[in-house]
Order: C-alpha cells, then sequence, then structure tokens
C-alpha cells in the first residue's frame, strides 16, 4: 500500500514539474522576444503605420491632383500633415507623429521621406524636367541657332582666385572651371542644350575674350536654382551675366544682380523683382533693343535700391517710361546711365 501511494505521489510531482514546464513554455511563446503578444504588439504598430501612411498618401494625391487642376507647381510634401483628415486622427509633437491617445506612430520625417520616394516632384518647366537633386542648381536652355557657335563661360571680370565653377554643358559634357577670368570656351552646332550650373554666387556667358556674343543664340532662364551673391566683392556690380535671354521663368533670387545683355524680350515680366527687399543694386538689361514697355509696379518691392546703374542703357525701342516706375525707390542715392543709349 505504502508503495502504491508512493508511486502515485512520484507521479503527481512528476505531472506537476511537467504542468510548469508546459507553463513555462507557454509563457515563453506568449511573453518572449518572439512571443504570441509581442508579435500581436507589433502587428498593431504595424497596422497604425501603415493606416498612417495610407492616410498621408491619399492626402498628397488630393493636394497634387489640385495643383495640377489650377496649373499650380507640385504641393509641399508636408502639406499632407496639416490637413483635416490628419489632424482628425493624429497631432505632431516634437518630431514624432502620435495617436490621439499619445501613443506615437512613425517619426514625422520617416514618413516624408517616405512620400518623397513615392512621388519625387519632378517640377516641369518650359518643357524642361527639373528633377529634386537639381533644385539648387540654375538651369539654362540654349537655342543655338547658328551653325556653330563658340561660347565663352566663366565668370567675367573675375581675375581672384574664387571657388570653381561645376557645370554641364548640355552636350555630353561636364566640367570644373577654376581659372575663371579665361574660363572655357564651348562650341555648339545648331540645337537646344540643357546648361545646368552647380550653387555659385558668379557666373557668366559671352563671346570670346569677354566681348559681346552678338546674334545666333537665344537663352531661356528655366530655373535660378541656388544663386548667391558675395556683396562684398561684387558691390556695386552685377555677378551674373547671360546673353540673348529671350525668357524669364520665375523672379530672381533676392541677393543677385544680372547683367541681361542683348535680351530678346518684348517686356520685362512685372514679378522679376518682387524678392529684392533688402537689395541695394538691381538687375541691368544692356544694349536691349527688342524691349518695348516697362511694367509700372517693376520695382515695387525693391524699396531699398540705393542705385539704378545702366538699368535701361541701350533700349532704344522703349516706347515709353511709366510715370511712377520709381514711385516706391525712395532710397536712391544715384541714377547712372539708367537709359542711355549706346
Amino acid at each position: 500500500m505504502k508503495r502504491t501511494k508512493g508511486i502515485t505521489l512520484l507521479a503527481l510531482v512528476i505531472t506537476i514539474v511537467i504542468m510548469l514546464l508546459l507553463a513555462g513554455v507557454a509563457l515563453q511563446m506568449a511573453m518572449g522576444e518572439n512571443g504570441l503578444i509581442v508579435k500581436s504588439t507589433q502587428a498593431k504598430k504595424e497596422q497604425a503605420k501603415s493606416e498612417l501612411l495610407e492616410i498621408v498618401k491619399l492626402n498628397y494625391l488630393n493636394l497634387k491632383t489640385k495643383a495640377i487642376e489650377n496649373s499650380q507647381p507640385s504641393p509641399e510634401y508636408e502639406l499632407s500633415l496639416s490637413t483635416t483628415e490628419f489632424l482628425d486622427k493624429y497631432n505632431i509633437v516634437d518630431d514624432n507623429i502620435v495617436d490621439k491617445q499619445g501613443n506615437i506612430i512613425e517619426t514625422k520625417q520617416e514618413i516624408l521621406n517616405t512620400l518623397k520616394m513615392l512621388y519625387p516632384n519632378k517640377k516641369i518647366v518650359g518643357g524642361v524636367e527639373i528633377p529634386e537633386s537639381d533644385k539648387d542648381k540654375m538651369i539654362l536652355k540654349l537655342k543655338v541657332l547658328d551653325e556653330t557657335k563658340e561660347i565663352y563661360f566663366g565668370a567675367f571680370g573675375i581675375s581672384e582666385s574664387l571657388t570653381p565653377i561645376k557645370i554641364d554643358y548640355g552636350n555630353g559634357t561636364k566640367g570644373e572651371i577654376s581659372d575663371l577670368y579665361n574660363g572655357i570656351t564651348i562650341e555648339y552646332s545648331r540645337g537646344e542644350y540643357i546648361i545646368k550650373v552647380e550653387e555659385t554666387g558668379y557666373f557668366s556667358m559671352g563671346g570670346q575674350l569677354h566681348s559681346f556674343l552678338g546674334e545666333g543664340i537665344e537663352v531661356e532662364i528655366i530655373h535660378w536654382g541656388k544663386v548667391t551673391r558675395n556683396k562684398e566683392y561684387f558691390d556695386e556690380r552685377w555677378n551674373i551675366r547671360i546673353p540673348n535671354v529671350s525668357k524669364i521663368y520665375e523672379p530672381e533670387p533676392e541677393e543677385i544682380v544680372v547683367f541681361y545683355e542683348n535680351a530678346k524680350i518684348t517686356e520685362i515680366p512685372k514679378d522679376l523683382f518682387k524678392n529684392k527687399r533688402g537689395i541695394k543694386d538691381i538687375s541691368r538689361f544692356i544694349e536691349s533693343k527688342t524691349i518695348k514697355s516697362i511694367p509700372e509696379d517693376l520695382f515695387k518691392e525693391c524699396p531699398d535700391i540705393e542705385r539704378f546703374s545702366e538699368t535701361f542703357s541701350g533700349c532704344e525701342n522703349l516706347e515709353s517710361i511709366p510715370e511712377n516706375l520709381f514711385k516706391y525707390n525712395t532710397k536712391v542715392k544715384e541714377f547712372y546711365q539708367t537709359f542711355s543709349r549706346m
């Protein structure tokens, strides 16, 4: 009898041990690193991320559709995080997107990076596609009308050693111009070329030996990019020189002063100088005989200009000069050959 009880007790102990082991295994399966609870939590997080991304994607596509309908540029990616649909479900706290219970779903930057990858903004201006990678480059469309044309690239009138200019000449060759004064001369055949200039504060196109280029080409300014101006070095001087400009698609950046040599436009874009608050000098249209009129409010957004130097010098075919052209430029100290004939 005692022996039977001993066997029964041993069996009970073994059963309890086995049950404890099974409970441990079950607990590990539920709570461990790869447990069911952890997996369930991860699945919920992934589902929440997926739902967030779907809402943001739909928001962005709706914004982009409206922009296309209204002939506007593609919307900024961040706008998709400020719609009613987004704000009804989420908040942005610091750099995180959280739900209404305060649970972090994803970082704001990660969502924006995903949008950029899925829907890269390919801006198209004047028939030229401008990918995100080119947004800081100055982009020009060169039209060569003659059989061949030699064009100088460099930085007209600069003898000092400044940062080299990186340039894609649009003919299959790229290069870096370190001798800015002598520059580089490229021969083009008849046709169209897209020229891209890396971030720079000075750039010039023209004839050989710094001469006027003359006829035989036209240039469209597609995109200014990130172009600045060394105010100390270029005080009272232009820092960008482009000949035979036939179209300008966007307003100039704030700091630059452009020498439009022999421009081929008939009327200057009325918003060309809308970004010029704080600048003391203004671009000039020298020997631009096709210009017939000047918008009356051309300089309205330039209240700090102090000099109008050769601004319309050689523009012989101007039919009239607006009476209130300089109405808002009360700080002007000098008018130098502003309308002189060359």
